[in-house]
């Protein structure tokens, strides 16, 4: 068995790992510290040949763990670690405003990550 190589990924990104085995019929199943996985939506299964992947779709900080690639009819093992990087939030403005009573302001603060701007608009009423 080629053994699992440790995998760095950031949040959102797909993370995949990958062990090669020495016979292509060979079962295997993969665990999450120790845990026994199963497919779903956010995780799948793949055999081609001697390779057997498992993939994540789009990582999440929870997915940071140790994984194991276990063949069924011998127990041996393989096992790495995945990283899930957090994108990074940062505040870009801010807008504080002075209210007169009875009106209302309305503050904007953005938020930016690699591929996405968020804004939040938040509004304010002085009671």
């Amino acid at each position: 068995m080629v053994p699992l190589q440790e995998t760095n990924v950031t949040e959102d990104e797909d993370a995949e790992l990958t062990c090669e085995l020495s016979k292509p019929d060979a079962l295997v199943k993969w665990l999450k510290n120790g845990v026994e996985l199963s497919a779903n939506e956010h995780v799948s299964f793949d055999s081609v040949g001697t390779k057997r992947t498992m993939k994540i779709n789009k990582s999440v900080l929870d997915d940071a763990s140790n994984y194991q690639c276990q063949i069924v009819s011998s127990g041996a093992t393989s096992q790495a670690e995945l990283t899930v990087t957090g994108l990074p939030k940062y505040i870009i403005a801010t807008h504080e405003c002075g209210v007169v009573m009875s009106s209302a302001c309305l503050c904007v603060c953005l938020y930016m990550c690699p591929s996405v701007l968020f804004v939040l608009l938040v509004l304010k009423a002085l009671i």
